[in-house]
């Protein structure tokens, strides 16, 4: 198909670009309703002639369309009419039939470049965007208290800024592809603000069936707004306070029922937003609508499982209750036990201070038995109605047993937790001790002020004394690593059990499933970007399309989640942490509920 133009009085040498619905045929009849933005047309619907020029402006008035033209004018039809808005871009396109189209414009005289598109059905929720849907985080904190809460509109001129150059940039490869459409050293006219083609593309379902609805009624009355829409989005907050965030720390079952929480707060808010026609960010309303559903379709498949392990919590909490008594007496009080012994008793035949040994054995044995006698054989004789009790608290959610699960991980290794924070902080008084003493005993001390060990002279009572401890200290570091090793183990293990409940957590909590089937049941819902293809018809004509995101972008969340994972747990974090003294904590649960990124 050949796309012409005929001369004007003026001629810009510019290429301009019609974007043409594709339902509509080019040899049909009709007022051209659409938008101009630079030296782009862009065509949302065909008006009959047999409608007044006055009664479509009335149609339109409150709308970013309106009549810029006319296709395949009748005879009997004025070649210029003047409707409201002015007649300085009324254009008029002619198809002959033979694959030749013929446009009158008052400021062009090249030639366009026909894009079609398929109008985006609102009713299935599709649209186009330049860029992957948002996806809002669950959480949202108050701009106003955000250090960069006033470079935020910047920030998002500048986004949009870039969205528009990236379009505009994919335009241009037309003519690279395509140079017998483009004028040699001439540059070529493209539009800069593409985001304005993207809404106005998004919006034309919207303009066709305004258009039936006012030719059907002939008396088209404006939508009421209601008050309600107008009222301010109000940004989630967390449910406890930030100052209880210390308490919140201490509970993972605390730190779910306010996740959990959170969430069916943010409920309303969003059903308002994504309910709210007169607000123009499409994408944001989309991507409330998906995070929405998302939500809605995690928390339902919660309560689903967690009904069936409740269930076999309730009518097994007996035979549950001894298989974990006697695995919490053997793991966290009887095997211990005999570990310290033998820790104690020359391991694989490291001679080791008997003095220092048997302090720190009895010192944590001591320990051992009182969290024993005080507090684990109490929670035996309830244990039963503790899972009880949890099996019930399943039925709200299975993140809820995994979370009590959690808690329950940490009372009963609570006398391990401060065992192993004891030797953590003598491991770490004797490294630091050991490189006084060894600074001493070299003749170096520890500039403060400039952060590096320089020479320095000490007295002989100084270094004799020096060397005394370091001697000392030597001789029982043997011992102190020895301890410190075995609490350290018992820890890294206690760790993982809870990266992996956390992580399990996280998956119940966040997993993208309503995202995963809208990608595969619906890929235009998810829209993250658009490219234009090359039809049959001819070199001029070009199709513009949805580019549905990925499965990355899908799971970007769970990759970064998965990164930070690693990183907290991994060998070589692990290995750093135990030569340093440093403690080993788990990755805390807020950190996986409260991303994102």
């Amino acid at each position: 198909m050949r796309v012409d133009k005929q001369p004007a009085s003026a001629s810009s040498n510019e290429i301009s670009h019609l974007f043409w619905p594709s339902d509509h045929p080019l040899d049909a009849k009709g007022y051209l309703v659409g938008s101009r933005i630079g030296t782009l047309y862009a065509v949302a619907t065909l008006a009959p002639f047999s409608q007044s020029i006055s009664d479509l402006d009335r149609c339109y008035k409150h709308s970013a369309a309106r009549l810029i033209g006319q296709l395949n004018p009748l005879n009997d039809t004025p070649s210029r009419p003047s409707p409201a808005g002015g007649d300085e871009d009324w254009i008029t396109i002619i198809y002959n039939g033979t694959g030749t189209i013929q446009i009158n414009a008052s400021k062009t005289d090249d030639e366009t470049i026909v894009v079609l598109y398929d109008r985006p059905s609102m009713r299935k929720h599709h649209f186009l965007s330049l860029r992957p849907l948002l996806k809002p985080s669950l959480v949202s904190t108050d701009s106003s208290s955000s250090p960069s809460s006033s470079s935020s509109s910047s920030a998002a001129a500048a986004s949009k800024h870039n969205e528009n150059e990236e379009l505009a940039h994919k335009i241009v490869l037309f003519d690279r592809f395509f140079p017998h459409h483009a004028m040699p050293g001439v540059p070529c006219g493209h539009p800069r603000e593409m985001s304005k083609v993207i809404e106005f593309v998004n919006s034309s379902e919207e303009m066709h069936t305004r258009l039936l609805h006012f030719i059907a009624t002939q008396n088209v009355k404006p939508k009421p707004v209601h008050s309600s829409h107008l009222a301010p989005h109000p940004s989630r907050r967390p449910l406890f306070p930030y100052r209880l965030d210390s308490i919140l720390a201490l509970s993972t079952f605390l730190q779910q029922l306010n996740v959990r929480m959170v969430e069916i707060s943010s409920w309303p808010s969003r059903y308002r937003k994504i309910t709210r026609e007169e607000d123009g960010d499409l994408s944001g309303r989309r991507a409330e609508y998906v995070m929405l559903f998302n939500t809605l379709w995690l928390v339902a498949n919660d309560i689903i499982f967690g009904r069936a392990t409740g269930a076999i919590l309730m009518q097994n909490c007996d035979l549950l209750a001894a298989w974990l008594e006697y695995h919490l007496q053997m793991y966290t009080v009887t095997l211990i036990k005999r570990a310290l012994r033998w820790t104690n008793s020359y391991p694989v035949g490291l001679k080791l201070n008997d003095q220092l040994g048997q302090a720190f054995c009895l010192c944590a044995n001591m320990t051992v038995d009182f969290w024993h006698i005080h507090v684990l054989k109490h929670a035996y004789l309830i244990l039963p109605k503790m899972i009880w009790t949890a099996g019930l608290v399943s039925l709200f959610g299975s993140t809820f047993a995994l979370a009590v699960a959690s808690d329950l991980l940490t009372i009963a290794t609570f006398h391990l937790w401060i065992i192993y924070r004891v030797f953590t902080v003598i491991f770490d008084c004797q490294l630091r001790f050991l490189s006084v003493l060894f600074n001493i005993f070299r003749g170096r001390k520890y500039n403060v002020l400039r952060n590096r060990n320089e020479p320095a002279m000490y007295q002989l009572d100084q270094l004799i004394l020096g060397t005394i401890f370091f001697t000392l200290a030597i001789f029982l570091f043997p011992t102190i690593l020895a301890f410190y090793m075995l609490t350290s183990t018992t820890r890294v293990v206690i760790v993982w059990t809870h990266g992996i409940i956390g992580t399990g957590l996280s998956l119940l909590n966040h997993f993208p499933l309503f995202v995963v089937m809208l990608r595969f049941k619906d890929p235009a819902r998810l829209p993250s970007g658009v490219c234009f293809v090359p039809v049959a018809q001819g070199p001029a004509h070009f199709k513009l399309k949805n580019k549905p995101v990925g499965l990355a972008w899908i799971f970007s969340d769970y990759i970064s989640l998965w990164a930070n994972l690693t990183a907290h747990y991994s060998p070589r974090l692990l290995l750093y942490h135990l030569c340093t003294g440093m403690p080993i904590a788990p990755l805390p649960t807020r950190a996986a509920a409260y991303k994102r990124p």
